[in-house]
Formats: structure tokens, sequence, C-alpha cells
């Protein structure tokens, strides 16, 4: 069971590796860029609670329909 805690370190993981990726001049293996989104998907928070979280606080999200 994922924690609240663990969902928002999730995010934290995700955003670092993103910029990772975005500044490192030396491509990462694909091993290790499995093993890293690994890390950030496991707690990742659902759909539901990013849903939850644009109801509950559309300042910080919107919502949009697809």
């Amino acid at each position: 069971m994922t924690m609240p805690n663990e969902r928002y370190d999730a995010l934290i993981r995700t955003k670092k590796l993103l910029e990772e990726l975005l500044q490192n001049d030396e491509p990462m293996s694909a091993s290790e860029l499995r093993q890293k989104a690994y890390r950030c998907v496991k707690h990742f928070p659902w759909d539901l609670h990013i849903n939850d979280l644009a109801e509950s606080r559309p300042d910080i999200l919107e919502r949009r329909e697809k």
C-alpha cells in the first residue's frame, strides 16, 4: 500500500529524473533509466489521486477533459 508521503516522494523523484535527462550530456544506459523510472512509477499517484487534487485545489491543478 502506497502512503501519501511515498506519492509525494515519487513526484519529486520523477521531476528530478526528467531534469537529469534534460541536463545530462552523457546518456544513461537503458538499464539505469528503466531502474530509475521504476522507482518513480512504483508509488506515483494514480489518476484518482491526481483528479482528487485537481478537484480540491484547482489553483494548483486544472483538470482538462481529453
